[in-house]
């Protein structure tokens, strides 16, 4: 929660870093706000070192099972160290703007336990809240959501998936090479947070909105669809060339075998600059040039010999790859064979260095465009990376050899590859995928729930044990196809654990089957409903499935489980027809998700639609869905104007069985209450004060105490509130709630001290607040506003150290330029009225320094005078009269110099200097004496007065008695004008101490000090 109090450093880039936990590697995600390039070196005491090509600042607190240390090392250019287990391996990759760090987990490290994810719960509404900015956050976790009625599997189903699969592994006859592929790469674009407009009050809270308080949002994690041109890259030569050119991790990479080319290559189409920065190495044998590709291109290439061209294009290349052939592959063994790629041209092999992950890329370079291996594919032993020229493998293994010859490439190593013979790939995708796949895009329907439930729940076990115990005599291809039915009939069936248990084995045993778009498709359903919704994400966003609208169902929901509301109704499809065909155990749990989906987005209609979808199943919904169900039909009344039934509906569920909706709907109808002036605010604590403590454990705990927190806090117990609202965002750290929660209360914070509100508050209470929640300031012009303003407010009460304080860390810390001028030369006057002049010295020298450095026409004399007044007045507090006395010899005599040098000699008992120096303040005055003269006027004659008799000067007090007898004799100081101005002869001299009783203290220079007490002293600055 805390906040920079800090401007933050000129020229450098914030760069957010976030850390998440994956199966097998901890990933570290470096967002920076434009495209960066970077380099990591591995160091030899287990260390990682990145170094960014720009400046930038990061914040250092990233934690992870792998991370054991890190360091900033620098901040110009940004260069940080990450410390990592003994014996993990690392590797890097840009996506568009971020750089991504896995770093593997040890060999021999045990797997790491999948937290159960809470059930999360459909959010409480309440509309018109005040809008506030949403802090910039980093990844989205889930927020509760509608469709927490589905609850987890439990240890009963979990045994059943665990013994099927046993059975699977006891059936198969093939033994999985110990040498497994890196898991592989994940999409990169998790939910955005919503746009700055959504309220931090309400959506961010897990609130529902009303449809006109929500502003449309950015899409996130899209291909690009608008409108890829095609361009060329173009390399020649004056002698003959090979040539590779692949796609890696977001970069074009063209390799040749020729060292001592003298240009880059070209590139050529109506926007070259997107592939800039195009990156150049060399290396043993030849040298390699990288640049940025772009999401939603295609590439192919042209040409050979001495003029290449690689062509990147949004149209799908014609051309065919030469086919991949499999030989001396054996059934009964593991590891046999080898890959053959019959290219006609082939060079010579090159170890290309990879900066990204520190290995070598295995590229063969060829003299003619026609050998290419095309799409990329995995192996167990080794990748084989996207190539439209030549041929590009990453090794995943230390053995393996690749040889260019006569009869093409082979790929091969000791003792055979672990590959399986063709027929048996062959098997895996089901023709009736295959011609559901061939029909229009808006056609397309990739889930068959029906067909796969089988009989349904009271058939599951027995539909099992029948498709094992079948399983011992068939291939290889046969088995893994009869898993993926499995998983099918599971998922049918709203098991989604169990499903992605038996897609897991699938995937192990054939890893290729990713490439496939219903596998890929079932994989990321399963995901989504056994609660892995960020993995779910990654897998409905994967390409190959862009075409199909069903996805884009799916999608929505997993965007909706990771709190993205907005964006989750972006990406539904226009018609959600397919879901009308899901069996209920999947319609139901859907449904409901969709439904708060166009709640949140206005659309009633097509809410009440699935109201009734999902009722026709009323009879067997289970409470949870029950609730959900009711929870929601309240939102729409409440959205419809009709209070009256959202509260009937709400208060039947605030008082019933299920403990979810029960706080939930409490929650909601607290706050419709107090909105409408039924209950007092007081009320409203009550409510939420026994809610508080009715559900714990996850958002809605959150939820609970923030709306407790603000409801206090509105309510003129700020301290208290304010503390409870903190204490919902520690509940949730790191998700898109604890970030709005900790935005609200900072917006919270800065209108209080901004607003009307702090002026009825007492001074004591307000630096309270501010001390007790420091970390709210916000940076700029609004963190300065609050400091200001609470320091006017404090200067007003007469609590001038405290004051001081804050001005002075102001200028020490948060101002610049002039404002910084000002604000230093208004803590030295604050701090002379607090007769503080060692402290007014020091201000008053930041003062000058900030002055000095504004330009020329900003340096006024005026300026420069003021400075010298108001340090003479701090010279003569801290006992350097003489000092001060010369500063004011120097400067042309005016009212405000007079009145000083008058004080300072009064204050320092040089009668003769003040008498003198009141005369003038006198004839600064113009005192008429046809007129009565005013209680000041008097006092002023009165002193200079005493300061000629303290002095002896008896001619110059007979002066005075003649010149002011009549007048004084008019006022209430005339008696003690006659005492002091008496002839000595005539009575009793008094001494030194009785002749300054008869003045009272006056400080003829307080009057100007007392006008810097406004917060804009920029008048007395011109």
């Amino acid at each position: 929660m805390t906040l920079a109090l800090s401007a933050p450093a000129l020229a450098q880039e914030a760069v957010n870093l976030r850390s998440g936990e994956h199966s097998g590697y901890t990933r570290l995600v470096f967002d920076w706000p434009q495209n960066v390039t970077y380099e990591m070196k591995e160091e030899a005491n287990g260390s990682f070192v990145l170094t960014f090509g720009k400046a930038g600042t990061i914040n250092p607190d990233v934690k992870g099972k792998n991370i054991q240390g890190f360091t900033v090392l620098s901040q110009d250019p940004l260069s940080v160290s990450v410390k990592v287990p003994s014996g993990s391996k690392g590797r890097t990759f840009p996506v568009n703007n971020r750089v991504v760090v896995d770093i593997y987990d040890p060999e021999g490290a045990a797997p790491q336990p999948q937290a159960e994810k809470p059930a999360p719960a459909p959010a409480a509404p309440l509309a018109d809240a005040k809008p506030t900015t949403p802090a910039p956050t980093p990844t989205p976790k889930p927020d509760p959501v509608a469709e927490t009625a589905i609850s987890k599997p439990d240890e009963e189903r979990l045994k059943e998936v665990t013994d099927a699969l046993s059975a699977v592994a006891n059936i198969s006859a093939e033994v999985i090479n110990k040498d497994r592929p890196l898991p592989p790469e994940e999409e990169l674009d998790t939910p955005a947070p919503v746009s700055e407009e959504a309220t931090a009050a309400e959506e961010a809270t897990g609130q529902i909105i009303k449809p006109e308080e929500q502003a449309p949002a950015a899409g996130i994690s899209q291909l690009a669809e608008d409108g890829v041109q095609a361009h060329k890259f173009t390399l020649s030569s004056t002698m003959s060339m090979g040539l590779a050119a692949f796609e890696d991790f977001g970069k074009i990479w063209i390799v040749t075998d020729r060292s001592d080319l003298l240009v880059k290559p070209q590139v050529s189409g109506p926007e070259p600059e997107k592939f800039q920065p195009v990156t150049e190495q060399e290396f043993e044998g030849g040298r390699s040039y990288t640049a940025p590709s772009i999401m939603g291109a295609n590439l192919r290439g042209e040409g050979g010999g001495l003029l290449w061209s690689v062509v990147v294009t949004p149209e799908i290349p014609q051309a065919n790859p030469v086919p991949m052939e499999r030989s001396g592959v054996d059934k009964s063994k593991i590891n046999s064979g080898k890959i053959i790629f019959p290219f006609q041209s082939a060079r010579g092999v090159l170890d290309v260095p990879d900066p990204v992950t520190g290995g070598i890329i295995k590229v063969v370079t060829v003299e003619e465009a026609a050998d290419f291996t095309g799409a990329a594919r995995s192996f167990v032993e080794f990748d084989l990376l996207e190539s439209p020229v030549g041929l590009a493998i990453r090794p995943k293994v230390d053995d393996l050899e690749v040889i260019a010859g006569e009869n093409g490439v082979e790929i091969s190593r000791p003792g055979g590859l672990t590959i399986l013979p063709e027929e048996m790939i062959s098997n895996v995708e089901k023709e009736d995928f295959t011609s559901r796949m061939a029909a229009s895009p808006d056609e397309r329907r990739i889930f068959n729930f029906a067909d796969w439930k089988m009989g349904g729940l009271n058939a599951l076990n027995e539909n099992r044990n029948v498709i094992l115990s079948g399983m011992g005599n068939m291939s290889k291809g046969s088995q893994i196809e009869n898993l993926i039915t499995l998983a099918k009939m599971q998922l049918a069936n709203g098991r989604g654990a169990e499903a992605l248990g038996f897609l897991d084995y699938a995937e192990v045993e054939m890893p290729e089957l990713v490439q496939n778009p219903e596998f890929l498709s079932l994989r990321g359903v399963a995901k989504a409903f056994d609660w892995k919704t960020d993995e779910a994400f990654e897998d409905l966003s994967s390409p190959i499935l862009k075409d199909y609208e069903e996805i884009g169902i799916w999608r929505g929901f997993a965007l909706a489980d990771l709190g993205d509301w907005q964006q989750a109704h972006e990406v539904l499809p226009e018609s959600i027809a397919p879901v009308r065909d899901y069996p209920s155990e999947i319609r139901n749990r859907l449904g409901i998700v969709l439904a708060e989906i166009y709640l949140r987005s206005g659309e009633l209609d097509k809410a009440k639609r699935l109201f009734t979808l999902i009722e026709k199943d009323k009879d067997s919904l289970n409470l949870a869905h029950d609730a959900a169900l009711n929870y929601l039909k309240g939102e729409a009344a409440r959205q419809d104007g009709n209070l009256e039934e959202t509260k009937t509906l709400w208060t039947a569920l605030a008082n019933g069985a299920d403990d979810l909706y029960r706080v939930k709907a409490g929650l909601s109808l607290a706050r419709l209450q107090l909105e409408n002036k039924e209950i007092t605010p007081a009320q409203a604590i009550d409510t939420l004060e026994r809610l508080r403590y009715a559900w714990r454990g996850d958002e809605l705990e959150a939820q609970v105490n923030y709306w407790l927190g603000r409801t206090y806090f509105e309510s003129g117990q700020y301290i208290k509130g304010m503390g409870i609202m903190r204490d919902a965002a520690t509940l949730v750290p790191d998700t898109i709630l604890g970030d709005r929660i900790t935005a609200d209360m900072s917006s919270l914070f800065t209108e209080f001290y901004t607003s009307d509100t702090l002026s009825n508050v007492s001074p004591l209470d307000a630096v309270g607040l501010y001390e007790e929640f420091t970390e709210l300031v916000p940076t700029g012009a609004p963190g300065n506003s609050v400091i200001a303003n609470l320091a006017e407010h404090l200067v007003d009460a007469d609590l001038l150290d405290r004051a001081g304080d804050m001005l002075t860390y102001q200028i020490n810390h948060r101002l610049s330029g002039d404002e910084a001028a000002k604000t230093a030369t208004r803590l030295a006057a604050i701090q002379l009225i607090d007769k503080n002049g060692a402290a007014a010295l020091l201000s008053l020298q930041k003062a000058e320094g900030f002055i000095k450095a504004l330009p020329a026409e900003s340096q006024t004399q005026a300026r420069m005078d003021e400075l010298a007044l108001l340090r003479a007045r701090a010279l003569s507090q801290t006992d350097r009269t003489a000092e001060a006395l010369k500063i004011l010899e120097g400067l042309t005599p005016n009212p405000r110099v007079n009145r000083l040098r008058a004080d300072i000699a009064w204050q320092s008992g040089f009668w003769d200097d003040a008498a003198y120096a009141l005369e003038d303040v006198i004839l600064d005055e113009n005192i008429s004496l046809t007129r009565p003269l005013s209680d000041e006027h008097a006092m002023l004659v009165l002193q200079r007065a005493v300061a000629q008799n303290l002095s002896g000067d008896r001619i110059g007090l007979a002066n005075m008695r003649e010149k002011y007898a009549e007048a004084m004799s008019q006022t209430s100081k005339a008696r003690l004008f006659d005492v002091v101005t008496r002839a000595r002869q005539n009575a009793g001299l008094a001494d030194r101490e009785t002749l300054l009783s008869t003045v009272s203290e006056v400080d003829l220079f307080g009057e100007f000090l007392n006008t810097y007490k406004d917060a804009n002293p920029s008048a007395k600055s011109n």
